[in-house]
């Protein structure tokens, strides 16, 4: 399992975006993907009211997951949060992904580098 940063999908979303090829390249692999409900949440805040329903006609055509933060998270979720000196939206990718043993997506290098401290794959590489 992949799990996407919002950096990876609005990069996917948006043909300017520096980082486009590597998204559809990233998103063109075999694999399940997954993001947590905070990533969701970041990628839907736009300007343009039809956005909403865009992320969502994206994240059911590529059949994302999205994971919930439940109370048993708080603990290691601030654990996290605490190592890596993150903010809270890359914790919280970095988290999932150990949760769920699965590999990051990303384009955020302090994320790529805070998760290869951990021990977690992230693409690209």
């Amino acid at each position: 399992m992949i799990i996407l940063d919002a950096c990876v999908l609005a990069a996917f979303a948006d043909a300017n975006n520096t980082h486009h090829d590597a998204a559809i390249s990233i998103m063109a692999t075999i694999d399940q993907f997954a993001i947590s409900a905070l990533t969701g949440a970041e990628v839907m805040v736009q300007e343009q009211p039809e956005a909403a329903a865009i992320w969502e006609n994206i994240l059911t055509g590529f059949g994302i997951r999205v994971i919930d933060l439940t109370a048993a998270d708080k603990s290691p979720l601030a654990a996290i949060r605490r190592e890596t000196r993150l903010k809270m939206p890359d914790a919280v990718v970095v988290y999932a992904a150990h949760a769920n043993n699965a590999t990051i997506a990303t384009f955020d290098e302090r994320l790529t580098k805070a998760a290869h401290n951990l021990g977690i794959t992230t693409h690209p590489i």
